[in-house]
């Protein structure tokens, strides 16, 4: 039985020493994870460096192509126009073939064009012509 008091005796130090080496193995757990945290917010601070500069530098570049575009002599709005429609030539073929008595359809097929553009073509020039042919009606209707 003298063994039981000295384990008594004792047992204060041996729950002092467990506790001890208890929070220095959670500080030493918690140092690594501080520390692996403070290389990750490494990496992301590198990675978010990295894109600011490519940011800024594509920033840059847009600058720099906006101060050319602005420098450019503005295009001529007809230039433009033509380069977009169908050519004169293409144009009077249309008219022609409208006024031969061709449909549409068989217009766009022949001349590869779409339907749309050639019934809005032969409309705009019916609209544009009527007055002249209202005049030249009247002209002729006076004239016998």
């Amino acid at each position: 039985m003298t063994h039981m008091p000295v384990f008594f005796t004792i047992l204060p130090y041996l729950l002092l020493a467990l506790s001890i080496g208890l929070f220095l193995g959670l500080f030493t757990d918690i140092s690594r994870k501080m520390q692996g945290l403070r290389i990750r917010i490494g990496e992301a601070d590198a990675r978010a460096q990295e894109n600011s500069t490519d940011f800024t530098n594509s920033l840059a570049a847009v600058r720099l192509r906006l101060e050319e575009f602005e420098a450019e002599p503005p295009a001529s709005p007809c230039a433009a126009v033509e380069s977009v429609g169908i050519n004169q030539a293409i144009r009077s073929k249309v008219l022609k073939m409208s006024r031969l008595g061709q449909s549409a359809e068989a217009i766009s097929q022949n001349l590869r064009l779409p339907k749309g553009e050639v019934e809005l073509l032969v409309k705009v020039h019916k609209v544009v012509m009527q007055p002249y042919q209202i005049a030249a009606t009247e002209a002729a209707g006076s004239g016998s």
